[in-house]
């Protein structure tokens, strides 16, 4: 599938950007707290092998059937909708780290484009102020894998995109991703989220659930378990990302996390896919606390599509199960 201009330009600039910079990189290598287990631990390809393939097939749904014309030709197809893979997050308590070993040099070397005063933020998982605050830094890929879908006998939903696109890093957005002053002026679900409880009265635009508010789509939050705050982090990333007016990136990222989509953790346990804002969130917390506070996860958005008559396209938020 083709790049288009904004995308291949953006790889274009991390690429020239870590050419730059690797001189920089070294140089800072003897300040550095040195380099932690997880980093360059998993790759595109492990990631894609711990992937929850099936949830494609357990959220496959016929909607039913729509007819359309084209000129004086008449079209019948079978509108269905699906989940599929479409990215890549991660939240990280150490800032210009990652998991991913095809990101390894890239994140180093940007670390002294910094943009702002706003130093990165040493949060440990739960803060010792007797809070549950907690932080973390985020980024955002695109990653739509092709999983030899796209011809299938049964009409399958798959989003037409990069496979592998950076397109956030919170260290480079680090004044919006720690002042929630930038929401209060760009996003005015920000308004209405701070005057709701999203443990009380969650409602699919504003909360994941129970989970907690997307908004404001900062890396603090207050939450008692670590798993979901990071999740947490991870869905205010992707929707910082996906609406970037006001914030810093690399490439706007084509798919918003919603309620009622999907997210897997990968590390730091491989679970299965679990609906945004489950009523049920044992399922991704049990067992999945982190000694250094690293956590993967691909996020699987839910798409429609009819073949001739609707192209595939995201659909909107819901409840969540």
């Amino acid at each position: 599938m083709p790049l288009n201009f904004t995308k291949a330009a953006s790889l274009t600039l991390v690429a020239v950007l870590s050419l730059a910079s690797v001189a920089a990189s070294r140089a800072r290598q003897g300040e550095s707290v040195g380099e932690l287990p997880y980093e360059g631990k998993d790759s595109l390809v492990s990631v894609l092998g711990r992937m929850d393939v099936m949830l494609i097939l357990r959220s496959w749904r016929a909607k039913g059937v729509l007819v359309c014309t084209h000129g004086f030709d008449v079209h019948a197809c079978l509108w269905v909708e699906n989940a599929y893979p479409c990215g890549i997050f991660e939240v990280l308590r150490q800032p210009y780290k990652t998991q991913l070993a095809e990101m390894k040099g890239v994140i180093g070397a940007l670390q002294p484009l910094t943009l702002t005063g706003f130093g990165s933020s040493s949060h440990s998982p739960v803060a010792g102020d007797g809070t549950a605050k907690q932080f973390g830094e985020s980024r955002v890929y695109t990653f739509v894998p092709d999983l030899g879908l796209y011809n299938s006998d049964v009409p399958i939903a798959v989003p037409s995109s990069t496979k592998f696109q950076p397109d956030y890093l919170s260290e480079l957005d680090s004044f919006g991703w720690r002042s929630p002053m930038v929401d209060q002026f760009t996003c005015p679900e920000s308004i209405m989220a701070a005057l709701k409880s999203c443990g009380m009265a969650p409602d699919p635009v504003t909360c994941a659930g129970t989970w907690g508010s997307y908004f404001p789509r900062i890396g603090f939050i207050n939450h008692p378990s670590q798993a979901i705050a990071a999740a947490m982090q991870a869905l205010r990333a992707g929707r910082a990302a996906s609406r970037p007016l006001g914030r810093v990136v690399l490439s706007t990222y084509d798919y918003e996390p919603r309620t009622g989509h999907y997210i897997q953790m990968i590390e730091p346990v491989s679970k299965l896919g679990t609906s945004i804002g489950s009523p049920f969130p044992e399922a991704l917390d049990l067992g999945a606390g982190s000694t250094y506070g690293n956590y993967l996860f691909v996020h699987f958005g839910i798409f429609e599509y009819c073949a001739e008559c609707l192209p595939v396209r995201l659909v909107e938020e819901r409840p969540p199960f």
